[in-house]
């Protein structure tokens, strides 16, 4: 029998309980959103869920749209199809150019997401991204992998320079 890596079965068991929270979780209906910038300019949107309760806690899930696109049309579009809205803190930050700039808004989000996580009660975290985000969500899980538990990419390339797992 195969032995498989247990990062990799840990990371898969991840992206699944990810997956599985999108889909089973209740409508956002009520949820408060903040309109915030961060120290260093970026600005984002901050949904946290009606229900929160410190001491139970809630995923961060950080949301990164496309090339061209907003946050404004992440939260519009997406939210609404990912039934975790209700049940997760979103992080919804802008592009500040056309597209992501990899490193350096890599270090902003990642800024932003340990700043939140010092001020609300956090389970565990994830990144979601659409497009471009994909690709830029792809660099803050393979760039931090020790910063999250999950990721979901849709319909992005991959940076031949970002290293991924093998199977041996």
């Amino acid at each position: 029998m195969k032995k498989t890596d247990p990062m990799r079965r840990r990371s898969r068991s991840a992206a699944l309980l990810l997956l599985a929270a999108c889909a089973l979780a209740p409508g956002g209906a009520g949820a408060r959103e903040e309109d915030r910038t961060s120290p260093g300019g970026m600005k984002y949107f901050l949904v946290v869920p009606a229900d929160y309760d410190a001491e139970r806690g809630a995923p961060l899930l950080a949301g990164l749209h496309g090339a061209g696109s907003s946050r404004e049309n992440f939260r519009d579009a997406c939210l609404p199809s990912l039934p975790a809205y209700r049940d997760a803190i979103w992080v919804i930050p802008d592009a500040p150019g056309e597209t992501w700039s990899i490193p350096q808004d890599s270090s902003e989000i990642m800024g932003i997401c340990r700043a939140l996580r010092e001020e609300f009660s956090v389970r565990w975290r994830g990144v979601v991204g659409f497009s471009a985000g994909g690709w830029a969500a792809n660099h803050l899980a393979s760039g931090f992998p020790e910063e999250w538990e999950a990721f979901v990419i849709a319909a992005a390339g991959l940076h031949e320079q970002i290293p991924l797992p093998r199977e041996p």
